[in-house]
């Protein structure tokens, strides 16, 4: 009587399900117990092949360290902090991003240094690679030197890139405010926002400006965000105000942008 393998240690489930497959072949028997066996033994391989895929994912989304463990559902520290009003307010941002998932669309998060912006949005990249799509975080000024490390190099070119850019199911571009602002550095963001609206992708950008800075204060001021892209927000996305307090401060550090 031949006995269904065991696996054995440094084994993968791939190996395992391969024994499975010849046994099965030899005896030309699959008795209960050895499907249920073998179908274990598959849904393990599936299993890893999604966490080597996952971690492939957040190795290449650009979250920063501290951020790294961030995740959407974990309220449980803004809520010891904050007061209801704020917390409500927390979570209405943290729902719009999760809603990103299943709607794509433009997101604006606004508001004063350390409510939390940078470490909401990176939970909304980890979210989506744990979903097995592509995600992408960066600040304006490392999208601007990404591309110029492009110039005058032998096989890399800045349409590769912002091609690149323009395909992650999400992109957080953080501090878009903290950049030159010259007509080139204008150009590339605006065509890239325009390619990705076009592409209907998500895309999450992060400023410490107000909504007023963002739609003009009044008659007579500048917006700050052109009007295009404030037609493209308005269409697929909203500017939402993280008007709470900080929650960095609240934890005892230096709230710094």
């Amino acid at each position: 009587m031949r006995v269904a393998p065991r696996r054995r240690p440094g084994e993968t489930a791939e190996q395992l399900v391969d024994a499975f497959k010849t046994l099965t072949h030899r005896s030309g028997i699959v008795t209960r117990d050895r499907a249920a066996a073998y179908e274990r033994a598959e849904q393990r391989r599936l299993d890893d092949e999604r966490r080597g895929k996952v971690m492939a994912l957040r190795a290449q989304a650009g979250v920063f360290k501290r951020y790294e463990r961030a995740a959407l559902d974990d309220v449980d520290y803004p809520q010891s902090v904050l007061p209801p009003d704020e917390f409500n307010r927390y979570l209405q941002v943290r729902g719009e991003l999760a809603s990103l998932l299943d709607v794509p669309g433009i997101l604006v998060l606004s508001g004063d240094n350390g409510p939390g912006k940078t470490h909401l949005a990176s939970a909304a990249v980890n979210g989506f690679c744990d979903a097995g799509r592509r995600a992408y975080y960066c600040r304006a000024i490392d999208f601007y030197r990404q591309l110029k490390s492009t110039f005058g190099q032998p096989g890399r070119t800045a349409e590769d890139l912002v091609r690149r850019f323009e395909t992650y199911e999400l992109l957080v571009i953080d501090e878009i405010e903290v950049r030159s602002e010259s007509a080139w550095e204008n150009n590339e963001l605006r065509s890239l926002l325009d390619a990705r609206y076009a592409r209907c992708v998500a895309t999450v950008l992060i400023t410490n400006k107000t909504a007023a800075e963002l739609n003009g204060n009044g008659e007579g001021t500048t917006p700050y965000l052109s009007r295009a892209l404030r037609d493209r927000i308005r269409h697929g996305g909203s500017i939402l105000e993280c008007r709470w307090r900080s929650l960095r401060a609240a934890a005892g550090e230096v709230t710094h942008s």
